[in-house]
């Protein structure tokens, strides 16, 4: 939830008139790599997140509100966008597609403890059975973008701009997954977060009150969700160690509301060190983006990719 589109606020109090709203004030949202969020405060107190989608086309983010529609029902802790009189959630504004939210109560844990780990452990098993019983129609599938293809195309892109011991590092990593995914060939699949960080989520007290940011949803193993969890739920900061206590109780809360398989349990280990590398590669990424576009605003947020690094590094001598 960064801001990469700058909006003056008469933008968002015309935009706002579709939904026959009255904005007072905009605060931009340091926080996230994906899309640019403001705060919005209305003349009645109320409080909005106005999302305006930087990668997503308005189908796709149209896609995506049909889906919050479906979790939200499913009893997930998730922002369904607002409706105008006509029903439309996606409109555009400043030339992309953009939406109002409630704004849920809560704040990110910056260090969980293991209660707030086993909450998140369970909302994240709900998550993945919520569309399996429920699933979406085939047109109204999320694209599948973030799958494994699509990280090896982006892994060969950055290569040549990487170090030798970097470009090995990632190639170990690559070649690792594929041979061990090889013994784990049914892992349970379905729609994925894939972006569950602690600053994705909102807590009051230890109760997981919404689950945030849903535009890197796929198709993949639920093994991938779990593991891209954990590593930032039950990581020690900064050494990037596991903390087993916040593990366990992960763990234990998300087989109690789905029960992890055999092979699951014996695939975790490499899967932790590819959902690491996959956010050293992402944070690469969007360094790259962000200084070939000059996209330096102070609510701009830029992540250290040097600390998925150690933590790819840290999940290797573990495994």
């Amino acid at each position: 939830m960064s801001v990469y589109t700058v909006l003056m606020l008469e933008a968002v109090q015309a935009f706002a008139q579709q939904f026959h709203l009255t904005v007072s004030q905009i605060t931009p949202i340091q926080n996230g790599i994906e899309n640019s969020n403001y705060f919005v405060t209305l003349n009645d107190g109320r409080e909005l997140v106005l999302t305006l989608f930087e990668e997503l086309s308005k189908t796709e983010a149209e896609v995506l509100s049909r889906l919050m529609e479906r979790l939200f029902v499913q009893g997930l802790p998730v922002a369904v966008p607002l409706a105008d009189s006509s029903g439309v959630r996606i409109h555009t504004l400043a030339d992309k597609p953009a939406q109002f939210a409630p704004r849920l109560a809560g704040s990110s844990p910056m260090q969980p403890n293991a209660v707030q780990a086993a909450q998140m452990g369970a909302v994240l098993a709900q998550l993945h059975l919520a569309l399996k019983h429920d699933p979406l129609p085939q047109e109204q599938t999320p694209k599948t973008e973030y799958n494994q293809v699509w990280w090896e195309v982006s892994k060969d892109e950055l290569k040549p701009s990487l170090s030798l011991e970097d470009q090995q590092l990632l190639d170990q990593v690559f070649v690792r997954f594929s041979e061990e995914k090889q013994h784990y060939p049914n892992l349970p699949q379905g729609l994925i977060h894939g972006d569950v960080f602690r600053d994705n989520t909102l807590f009051v007290g230890d109760d997981l009150s919404a689950l945030l940011d849903f535009t890197t949803v796929t198709h993949d193993d639920w093994l991938m969700d779990i593991a891209i969890t954990i590593n930032d739920f039950c990581t020690n900061y900064p050494d990037v160690s596991l903390d087993m206590n916040r593990f366990n109780a992960f763990i234990n809360a998300y087989s109690d509301v789905r029960k992890m398989t055999d092979q699951e349990k014996l695939a975790l280990p490499i899967y932790l060190v590819m959902a690491a590398c996959r956010f050293w590669v992402s944070r690469l990424q969007i360094a790259v983006r962000n200084h070939l576009e000059s996209r330096v605003n102070e609510d701009v947020l830029q992540k250290d990719p040097d600390e998925m690094r150690r933590m790819v590094v840290e999940r290797l001598k573990a495994y």
